[in-house]
């Protein structure tokens, strides 16, 4: 067989929320009404890849899973990635600044 693409498309989006810089990563992969899909907590957007590839669902629907911040490949800041300190987060994960 054959090497193969998948027909899902992945990027970086830099959103500027609060006066902070956020890098946000997102699949896509089909056309038409959007079909934004949220994966519970300690999953990531890959809980979808099987919609993302079924040419029934992508034909009139655009698949648009996104993973929430330090899942797969979302990152929490792009403050983090210029190697400064994380926020400092309660015991519960949230951002205690």
């Amino acid at each position: 067989m054959a090497a193969q693409f998948e027909p899902i498309i992945g990027r970086y989006l830099t959103l500027d929320l609060g006066g902070r810089a956020h890098r946000v990563y997102f699949e896509e992969a089909g056309q038409g009404i959007p079909l934004v899909c949220l994966h519970t907590a300690g999953a990531d957007g890959r809980q979808f890849r099987h919609l993302m590839v079924d040419a029934e669902i992508t034909r009139h629907r655009q698949a648009d899973p996104a993973s929430l911040p330090n899942r797969s490949r979302a990152v929490r800041s792009l403050i983090l990635q210029a190697g400064k300190k994380s926020p400092k987060k309660s015991r519960e994960g949230v951002d205690t600044r």
